[in-house]
């Protein structure tokens, strides 16, 4: 566990160019559902080409670049099929498909999902013991500039559990909300950065170039800017204010996710998922969030089709 792991030692985004294409994997039985399985990790890493595997575990991918230095930057997961293998009645943390968390540019699109169960039951209900599929793709931390696209999924729940949700897009609450002191036409000074920006969230959350500054109340409200650069305090954004901002303004900084297309996916819950309860929903998208696009999917046997909902602030200073 996993089959191929793929980083840069030193934890910096240098590790370039893996292409895994053309492979079977297969991890089946209780001793793997427990431990989560998977075919493929990848760590803080750029260029990445995942291509028609055809994957029967309890995970296929997990994508992270979290540690304070990047993101795994220029993904590519196309055309891979895959049959869960975790066992329904006993929830195992994460049962995600695909964990994703820290990246950008990324294109996942033409890929299969199921629950193993297909293969044998044609009813698409979801039983004790039977080999199913969780989460198509958890989605999380700081990603941003993602098209998910003409992906089927197919019988993928977890009954019972809240959780299920086939495309996830969960961003973390905001990291920051304060008042400026001071502003110019492209700058705020936040006078409590430094002494409040780790609390709640830790070292790993810190606010970097990328990250979403939002003007959520008073003088400005509804601008949202990308962050360029943070120095004593003061937060220097991509573009000027269409308003500047003042001292009643209310200021938050989140890494959250933007720029997504989720477009003509097949999305398919387990036929008797009203039962059985949950959280099984077809896209859920949690926290902030700038710029979705949603069009097009077609949606089924889930509990919820599509579910929105806000994290709120982590902190007022």
């Amino acid at each position: 566990n996993p089959m191929i792991e793929f980083h840069d030692s030193n934890n910096e985004v240098d590790t370039w160019l893996l292409n895994v294409h053309n492979c079977r994997y297969t991890a089946k039985g209780s001793k793997y559902a427990s431990t989560g399985a998977r075919f493929v990790n990848i760590y803080n890493s750029r260029g990445i080409v995942l291509q028609n595997n055809d994957v029967a575990a309890p995970g296929m991918y997990t994508i992270y670049g979290w540690n304070g230095s990047g993101v795994t930057d220029k993904v590519f997961i196309n055309r891979n099929r895959y049959y869960g293998q975790n066992f329904a009645g006993a929830y195992y943390d994460g049962m995600n498909c695909m964990t994703l968390n820290a990246m950008q540019y990324a294109d996942i699109s033409n890929n299969y999902f199921a629950s193993a169960d297909v293969l044998i039951d044609d009813t698409h209900i979801i039983d004790d013991g039977d080999l199913m599929n969780g989460r198509s793709m958890s989605i999380q931390g700081l990603v941003r500039k993602v098209y998910i696209s003409k992906n089927t999924i197919e019988a993928s729940d977890i009954p019972g559990e809240c959780a299920g949700e086939q495309i996830m897009s969960e961003g973390p609450r905001s990291s920051f909300h304060d008042n400026p002191s001071a502003a110019t036409e492209n700058s705020v000074t936040l006078p409590n950065y430094e002494s409040q920006r780790f609390a709640g969230w830790g070292s790993n959350y810190i606010p970097a170039k990328g990250t979403m500054l939002y003007i959520v109340g008073g003088k400005g409200y509804g601008q949202m800017r990308l962050i360029e650069s943070i120095s004593d305090n003061v937060i220097t954004v991509n573009e000027p204010w269409d308003i500047i901002p003042d001292e009643t303004s209310v200021v938050s900084i989140s890494i959250g996710h933007y720029d997504f297309v989720i477009y003509k996916n097949d999305i398919e819950g387990s036929a008797d998922h009203s039962k059985t309860g949950g959280g099984g929903c077809g896209i859920m998208i949690y926290g902030d969030v700038y710029n979705f696009r949603v069009v097009d999917n077609n949606i089924t046997d889930v509990n919820t089709g599509i579910y929105l909902e806000g994290h709120g602030p982590a902190l007022k200073a």
